[in-house]
């Protein structure tokens, strides 16, 4: 009798912390959902003039026809370099504070995410945007936009979560040019 006490005393305990597992797991998922919705929503108030005022400074200023080749580069390339590195500093600092860190835990992170996250989303925003600036009329681009803020923004929060992911840190130490040639490969140099 004994013996089947014991067993039945695991069992619940067992059951029961398999179910805080997944209410945590919950908690955990319910948390980034409803930061990412948030970013989301910052991604949507940062967006809002952004591309009408784009399409003006273009027409007015640099005198371009709208939809050539020179337009769309030009309103790209704009987008890009002043757009890209802010988004990412907005996003990455907000998710920093929702999630209770301090302005020094903030810094570290971004030096650890920013440069990563240029890189990657300097390779998928252009092809987008291309696609946005030449194809969708301005009034409906920050709608074509949002549907790619949200991946962008579940994409970010995974890249966030992956810290001092090996695949960072030969990333950051081929930029920085600390590696080192060994037999034939190159490997980054451990800090």
């Amino acid at each position: 009798m004994k013996n089947l006490f014991w067993k039945s005393w695991i069992l619940e305990l067992a059951v029961h912390y398999q179910d805080q597992m997944i209410l945590n797991w919950w908690n955990c998922m319910w948390y980034s959902y409803a930061e990412v919705c948030k970013s989301y929503f910052i991604c949507f108030l940062l967006n809002c003039c952004r591309y009408e005022s784009l399409d003006r400074f273009i027409r007015s200023r640099l005198l371009l026809r709208p939809n050539s080749l020179r337009f769309v580069g030009a309103k790209v390339a704009l987008d890009g370099i002043i757009f890209g590195p802010l988004d990412l500093l907005v996003f990455f600092s907000y998710m920093g504070f929702a999630s209770g860190k301090s302005v020094p835990q903030i810094k570290e992170d971004l030096k650890r995410d920013f440069v990563p996250a240029l890189i990657l989303e300097g390779g998928i925003w252009p092809i987008v945007q291309v696609g946005n600036f030449r194809f969708v009329p301005v009034r409906y681009q920050l709608l074509y936009v949002n549907f790619f803020c949200l991946l962008d923004s579940c994409f970010l929060s995974w890249l966030e979560q992956q810290e001092d992911a090996p695949w960072k840190q030969r990333l950051i130490s081929l930029l920085s040019g600390k590696e080192k040639k060994d037999k034939g490969g190159w490997f980054p140099v451990s800090t």
